[in-house]
């Protein structure tokens, strides 16, 4: 046992040790406190660093659609010039095609085209068009209109129909006109 040559009691150096652990336990705290903020700082840096990168991507990727797209519009629009050409090609070699262009110009605005076919003959070409419309004075117009037109001829009225639709509603009449195109309107 020895002695105690301090001038202080016990109880104050009990609080001397305590108030150290406190000192200590507070630096060691404001330690904790430094690197976390300085992790915390350091995370946001490369967060940011990382999304500048991402975003550097990005634009590369747009710039890289952006070419793509051009080029594929000149390819497209390459391809639609040549279906074109082809389309016109065939649509100007077609007897089909004169014909109807002669028809149209006799077909009133009240009638509905529903069907149409054709075969080459000798005389010329001979069309058989099934059409639709309101009421029979337009079937009589519509007739007349065709035996109008110089180039064509034979014009015979085929089946008539009158399609009965819900009540209330306007019923159709459905006709079938044959005439011929001579070789000259082709």
């Amino acid at each position: 046992m020895g002695i105690d040559l301090s001038q202080t009691s016990a109880a104050a150096r009990a609080q001397q040790r305590r108030d150290r652990l406190f000192s200590r336990g507070a630096f060691g705290a404001l330690l904790v406190l430094c690197v976390v903020v300085a992790v915390y700082a350091g995370l946001r840096a490369y967060t940011e660093t990382i999304n500048g990168d991402i975003r550097k991507v990005e634009n590369k990727i747009k710039q890289h659609e952006a070419e793509s797209a051009r080029r594929d519009v000149a390819r497209a629009a390459d391809a639609i010039f040549r279906q074109k050409a082809i389309v016109s090609s065939a649509v100007d070699s077609s007897p089909v095609y004169g014909a109807m262009e002669t028809v149209a110009s006799a077909i009133l605005p009240e009638v509905v085209l529903d069907e149409l076919s054709y075969e080459n003959n000798d005389d010329g070409l001979m069309l058989t068009i099934t059409m639709s419309t309101s009421d029979l004075l337009t079937v009589a117009r519509q007739v007349a209109a065709l035996r109008s037109v110089e180039v064509i001829s034979n014009v015979s009225l085929g089946d008539v129909q009158r399609e009965t639709e819900a009540a209330g509603t306007q019923r159709a009449i459905q006709f079938t006109v044959t005439f011929s195109i001579t070789p000259s309107a082709q």
